[in-house]
């Protein structure tokens, strides 16, 4: 043993001889170890050594990360202690004397379990509610006796929003469009609307636009939230590893994991099939590999998830036409929840006072593709009477080089639902299926077939096969080939056509095709608007049997956008202009705007003019006289990140922060403040009376006392100082020079100046 472990050891002795508890053994040690748990350090532990076993306090071995386990256990002065050698196989462990270490190897199902991550997670997001409103407007003419006018008025309060929409066509009178107010809460990924909202059955369902209250699930309140089963692995380790995980062979991450069990959870993966697998590197340079298949599919809810809309009214008629026109009162419900993270049951229910109809609806999801079945009953005595039936199914497999579905409808002829009379036309069959395959890295060849089969109608039948190719990084090429069978005989379609892209904002293409027997060729070329503020357009020409040409400009700018067209058809012109924007008004101001269309932000650096703002990098504007900048199109909900340049913020200012990730409410605003602090400097030199002679306190420290607290500043060499943000006035001034402490008063002048000369400064040091 090395002469210092024997002196630590000793400590110990003599600790157990003054204080060893009466139920101890004779044998036993005490000793403070250092603990590695399969080579990864623990620390120090205070251990009972008792011959070739070691003794370790069962609280101990939990805060250490070893759980579930049994062995032999004893109390020694109070406390309980496991005898390591009695979890064996499971634990293993070596007891160093020369360097006082204790190594424990454990199994990985008795360590903790690592979970891990792998999403891109929330944002650190700022959620807002500020008060606003919005006023849109376009107005389109035609001509010179054609127009219309449209208008989209919004308030947003706390999260609640109330809008409305009116328009007027030259032809007609003004009409009101929906009307409602719109409570999310968030918390509880629930949407009530009251007033206007539409109402879907779902898969075998109708719909009805109703005025009175919908309550639904809505999932896009937390856009970050998952609502699918997500494809996790999981696997243990029994030293300190590096993991390497990759999807369909496309490294996403790299983890270090320490010894035991982990979880690899909410891997990156698309719809359909997925291939993953995870490299494990360990301490000792040996490799492993974990690979697994996952099917992920959007229609199947993950266990326990709910998913569902109720809407009880009166259904609006004469949309567009008449503002207050209400008919017959419905109900209209359907609700989905996730029984396992591979089936989600549901069902749905609509009624009026002459309708009843609903049934139950099935999504599965295997490892080979995703299932969909629904079936449905009727009964109702308006537009005739009788009772219904109807079911579908269908199949879908997403795969990386191959993809392939199915699906079928049947109806009875007296089924019925909200949009659905018992009289009307329904589908006897309907049947769709479809193959796709990838061709090389670059291309897809896909068959696809449709038949119809009505009661009333001529049975068709509509089989495509389209070809995608993409030539390089800008040229794609598309072909296309139809028949369509029917009564009448056949007819076929085709399409080809190659598209480029020059730069960044334009697409040029070139086409032929054959539509119902015609033959065109055309061409068009297209510039897209920017974020902020540009310009876009878009010429378009067909030539063959039909003649048509058509061009328009359109202009972003900060507070519309304007729009010139011109189509001339077989040599008849005809012109159309339209401008449209947007008013809001927000804390106290009223900025004129693009139209919102989601939600939007006023940016504010107080007093600042001409700073510079962006979007996700993309720059949208400055900002005003004021410091303030209205941004509008942001995503409600989500983490949008805003940015401002510091480069244009004045010298003589310092900014907090220069970006931040906010979140407006739905068709709501977000305040966004970057508050700014004025800069003034205090220079000067201080000069140190000691014994009758004047002395530069060379690199000792001055310390300024304010109402807000201490400003220090370092002495030069000559005796330099440099003060910040001293509010005018006299201050309380101690210079520190060695062991000589100096007080005396400095007074700072009223200057609006950014930098202001002290002059030189004298402090008599007394003793």
């Amino acid at each position: 043993m090395a002469p210092d472990s024997g002196r630590h050891v000793g400590a110990w002795l003599l600790f157990a001889f003054l204080w060893w508890p009466a139920e101890a053994q004779a044998d036993d040690q005490r000793a403070l170890l250092s603990v590695t748990i399969n080579q990864v350090d623990k620390g120090e532990v205070l251990v009972v050594i008792r011959g070739p076993d070691v003794l370790v306090g069962l609280r101990t071995l939990e805060q250490l990360g070893i759980h579930s386990f049994s062995g032999s256990r004893e109390s020694i002065g109070g406390e309980t202690l496991v005898s390591l050698a009695s979890l064996a196989p499971g634990v293993t462990f070596d007891f160093d004397e020369r360097a006082l270490a204790l190594r424990i190897s454990a199994q990985p199902e008795l360590l903790d379990s690592v979970v891990r991550n792998l999403a891109s997670g929330r944002p650190d997001i700022e959620f807002r509610r500020d008060t606003s409103a919005f006023a849109n407007y376009a107005i389109n003419v035609r001509g010179a006796h054609s127009y219309d006018v449209f208008t989209d008025l919004g308030f947003s309060t706390h999260g609640a929003f109330l809008g409305t929409t009116v328009s007027a066509v030259s032809d007609r009178q003004l009409s009101r469009g929906l009307t409602s107010a719109t409570f999310d809460q968030r918390q509880n990924l629930r949407r009530i609307v009251v007033g206007d909202a539409f109402a879907n059955g779902g898969l075998l369902g109708g719909g009805m636009l109703l005025g009175g209250v919908t309550v639904s699930k809505e999932y896009s309140v937390d856009p970050y939230f998952v609502r699918y089963p997500t494809f996790n692995l999981s696997g243990a380790i029994t030293t300190p590893s590096i993991a390497e995980v990759y999807v369909n062979d496309r490294l996403v991450g790299t983890e270090q994991l320490a010894p035991g069990q982990f979880a690899l959870s909410q891997l990156p993966v698309t719809t359909g099939r997925n291939d993953a697998r995870v490299v494990i590197r360990d301490a000792f340079g040996g490799v492993r590999e974990l690979s697994a298949s996952y099917y992920l599919t959007t229609t199947v809810l993950a266990r326990g998830l709910h998913e569902y809309q109720y809407g009880v009214g009166v259904e609006r008629t004469g949309f567009g036409i008449d503002s207050w026109s209400y008919g017959r009162t419905g109900l209209i419900a359907r609700h989905r929840v996730g029984l396992t993270d591979s089936v989600t049951l549901g069902g749905r229910f609509e009624a009026t006072a002459k309708l009843a109809s609903g049934g139950p609806t099935l999504n599965l999801r295997t490892s080979f593709g995703e299932f969909q079945a629904a079936a449905a009953f009727s009964t109702a005595r308006v537009g005739g009477a009788g009772t219904g039936s109807a079911a579908a199914a269908g199949y879908t497999y997403s795969g990386h080089r191959f993809s392939a579905g199915g699906s079928a409808r049947l109806m009875s002829t007296a089924y019925a639902t909200t949009n659905l009379g018992v009289t009307d036309d329904k589908t006897r069959v309907d049947s769709a299926a479809f193959v796709s395959v990838s061709i090389g890295p670059r291309g897809s060849l896909t068959l696809q077939s449709h038949n119809a089969k009505m009661y009333l109608s001529p049975e068709t039948t509509r089989t495509s096969l389209i070809s995608s190719t993409r030539l390089n990084s800008r040229v794609d090429l598309s072909v296309t080939g139809s028949v369509e069978q029917g009564s009448g005989g056949s007819a076929w379609e085709g399409f080809a056509g190659i598209s480029m892209r020059v730069g960044a904002k334009t697409l040029a293409s070139v086409s032929a095709q054959r539509i119902d027997g015609a033959r065109q060729a055309v061409t068009e070329v297209q510039r897209w608007l920017p974020v902020g503020t540009g310009w876009g357009y878009r010429l378009h020409a067909e030539n063959g049997d039909r003649n048509f040409a058509s061009g328009n400009v359109v202009y972003q700018g900060p507070y519309g956008r304007y729009e010139a067209r011109r189509d001339m058809i077989d040599g008849i012109a005809s012109t159309a202009v339209s401008v449209n924007g947007g008013l809001v008004a927000m804390n106290g101001g009223v900025y004129a705007t693009r139209p919102i269309q989601d939600s939007y932000a006023l940016i504010r650096v107080p007093d600042v003019a001409g700073v510079r703002a962006y979007v996700s990098n993309q720059e949208v504007g400055r900002t005003d006289g004021n410091g303030n900048l209205l941004i509008p199109n942001l995503l409600s909900y989500y983490g949008n990140v805003l940015n401002i340049s510091d480069q244009d913020v004045p010298l003589d200012n310092s900014v907090a922060a220069v970006r931040k990730t906010v979140a407006p409410p739905y068709r709501g605003g977000a305040l966004v403040v970057f508050p700014v602090r004025r800069v003034q400097n205090a220079q000067g030199l201080i000069e140190l009376e000691i014994d009758g002679q004047t002395v530069a306190p060379s690199f000792g420290q001055l310390t300024v006392t304010t109402t807000s607290g201490s400003v220090e500043s370092p002495i030069g060499e000559r005796g330099e100082f440099y003060l910040e943000n001293l509010a005018p006035g006299p201050h309380d001034a101690i210079v520190q020079y060695g062991d000589t402490s100096c007080a005396f008063t400095l007074t700072m002048p009223i200057s609006a100046a950014p930098s202001v000369a002290l002059g030189t400064l004298r402090c008599e040091a007394r003793p």
